[in-house]
């Protein structure tokens, strides 16, 4: 009988579990809307309750792996910071979730894990150096080198989303001004929308959502154009940044706002062939995401099955 993990994506949108074989097979899937981003209760509870309803369906699993949103100390498995969901602040996931399920647990950035996936069964497949951009509420990123993933001294490594590409610019929070965030996730397409009241589609006075921007630039609306535009320009600075540092091969971009490629993909290829070296900015390929929604929880799952050999179960 194949081995069996369970896997979740925790997002600052949406939370999806699935249960996967070794080869990659989804073998079932289920998602929610995440709660509230500040009740780290409801969170797990969350978690918890889609998990026993996948393995009441799929069957036991050898191993739980968890991607967030979130900087994490490996040593402890703490979440040190999680921006676009602080409940989960202080908090153990893996242990907390482990010990409710008693399953082994183990906890990954989530675009770490999104990396991971790519690079297992995605657009990264092959890739010795790579990098992950995730564009969803966030900006996140995770980095393969030497076809390993690479996470830095403290495992912080690849928060793209928190490169500065505005010194003066909007509050993160973070705590720092002028992340990439505030100007690439879609969170800020809404936020940089809002300021255009008044112009083009803006002027109906509905609510505004990053997919309803989306809708009114395909259907050609200036302003909505120009905001695609203005974020392809901010990931394009900070990439370039990221080519002249690493020299990947390829650049994978994923996330909910990669669904508006064209409309702004020309302009971050154009700030990289004007801002880094000539040779790596010739070398390097910017791809979309292979796997969609399903990159984060395919390397969450992977880093399960890495972690198999090592698990120590968790009593209740």
């Amino acid at each position: 009988m194949a081995e069996l993990v369970l896997a979740a994506d925790l997002g600052g949108t949406n939370l999806r579990l699935g249960v996967v074989d070794e080869s990659g097979a989804i073998i079932a899937r289920t998602q929610q809307s995440t709660p509230n981003p500040r009740d780290g209760v409801a969170i797990v509870d969350a978690i918890c309750k889609l998990a026993e309803g996948l393995i009441g369906e799929a069957g036991p699993v050898r191993m739980f792996g968890i991607a967030a949103p979130a900087v994490i100390d490996q040593s402890t498995a703490t979440v040190t910071a999680s921006p676009n969901i602080p409940g989960l602040n202080g908090m153990r996931l893996a242990e907390v979730v482990g010990s409710r399920l008693s399953i082994a647990a183990t906890l990954e950035n989530d675009a770490n894990a999104a990396a991971v996936g790519e690079h297992w069964l995605g657009s990264l497949a092959g890739a010795t150096n790579a990098v992950c951009v995730t564009l969803g509420t966030g900006v996140g990123g995770g980095l393969i080198l030497n076809g390993k993933l690479f996470t830095g001294a403290d495992g912080t490594a690849g928060e793209i989303g928190h490169i500065c590409v505005e010194p003066d610019g909007v509050s993160c929070e973070c705590g720092s001004r002028g992340c990439l965030e505030q100007y690439a996730s879609a969170a800020a397409i809404i936020r940089m929308s809002e300021l255009e009241s008044g112009r083009g589609v803006f002027a109906l006075g509905e609510r505004l959502t990053s997919q309803s921007i989306y809708e009114a630039a395909r259907g050609g609306d200036q302003s909505a154009l120009q905001i695609f535009n203005a974020a392809g320009f901010y990931i394009g600075v900070a990439l370039a940044g990221i080519v002249n540092a690493l020299n990947p091969e390829v650049i994978s971009i994923g996330g909910g706002v990669a669904e508006a490629w064209n409309l702004f993909i020309h302009e971050t290829r154009r700030q990289i062939d004007l801002r880094a070296f000539q040779q790596p900015a010739k070398r390097v390929k910017l791809v979309r995401s292979r796997l969609g929604d399903n990159a984060g929880l395919l390397g969450a799952a992977k880093l399960a099955f890495e972690q198999i050999g090592n698990a120590v179960p968790t009593d209740r």
